[in-house]
């Protein structure tokens, strides 16, 4: 048997947290076994704005603030964060160049890509609009959509492949969920940025962090970019309109390719042993290979 792979991340069933035990599980073969922030033990952070609960022997690839002014120890292996105001933040206040940043959750399409991913141009997909509402606004939306059957309730508490599902059902998605937002752009959605009446915990930095990240050049101050968002109350409640406002804001398919790859290359757990059917151990060589041209977002579409 191979030695397990430990990991952190916040035990819940919500999307963003699901994701990191299921990409490692992806990634490597093996479950990983659970163990909590504070523990001073060698393992694995990957998604969710986390990155100040890291402690030393914690080794980070994706993971980000969800304030501007948390911290991280000096002492952490990073490899990776969430986009370059994470970056920012942990160069300014521990002195750590992180040179590669974005979520991980963009590589889902290499992993599970279902059928129907990529549907005929004649073949519509079966929702113009879908709704993802962070798990605090469920009860919101629900009342906003009123029973509506025309607009599809995204659920953050479903698997990450019952999630994608989904998803691909939509032709655009609205989201107050940071995950709903980078699935939707890791399988080609247009979506848009809502708040809800509630206010999330953080300060918003966590999806500046994000949608910065998607930007080709990085502009010469962070606060130069101010990412847009609409409250769920003011969206329009014709279908149409909901489809045309955000249709043609189609995520920046070459720059997630560029994201994705530079990702893959600092995994620190690509390489982990897995255990063929006889229960000999091979080297996972995935990164031979997966052929990026055979995981096309479908950014184009």
């Amino acid at each position: 048997m191979t030695n397990p792979i430990y990991a952190t991340w916040c035990l819940s069933n919500n999307i963003g947290d699901a994701l990191t035990p299921w990409l490692i599980k992806q990634i490597t073969g093996h479950t990983p076994v659970y163990i909590p922030f504070d523990i001073t033990f060698p393992k694995y952070m990957v998604c969710g704005s986390v990155l100040n609960h890291a402690v030393n022997y914690t080794t980070v690839w994706g993971a980000g603030f969800a304030n501007y002014e948390d911290c991280v120890k000096s002492t952490v292996d990073i490899r990776a964060v969430r986009g370059p105001v994470t970056a920012a933040r942990v160069a300014l206040q521990s002195g750590i160049d992180v040179k590669v940043w974005g979520d991980p959750a963009l590589l889902m399409p290499w992993f599970y890509n279902p059928p129907f991913y990529n549907p005929p141009p004649k073949d519509p997909r079966r929702y113009k609009v879908g709704i993802c509402p962070h798990y605090i606004h469920q009860r919101e939306v629900t009342e906003w959509l009123a029973g509506r059957e025309d607009i599809k309730f995204l659920n953050v508490f479903k698997s990450p492949e019952h999630f994608v599902d989904d998803l691909i059902q939509c032709e655009v998605v609205y989201s107050s969920s940071l995950h709903g937002l980078i699935i939707a752009n890791a399988y080609g959605i247009p979506s848009q940025w809502i708040e809800g009446t509630e206010k999330l915990g953080g300060d918003r930095s966590k999806f500046k962090d994000y949608l910065q990240s998607l930007l080709p050049v990085q502009p010469l101050d962070n606060e130069l970019f101010i990412p847009q968002t609409l409250h769920l109350q003011q969206l329009p409640k014709d279908i149409d309109s909901l489809y045309a406002a955000i249709k043609d804001r189609i995520p920046p398919e070459e720059q997630i390719r560029i994201i994705c790859d530079k990702l893959w290359k600092v995994c620190p757990f690509r390489l982990y042993p897995k255990e063929n059917e006889s229960g000999n151990h091979n080297t996972n060589t995935a990164d031979k290979t997966i052929d990026p041209g055979l995981h096309d977002t479908g950014a184009g579409r």
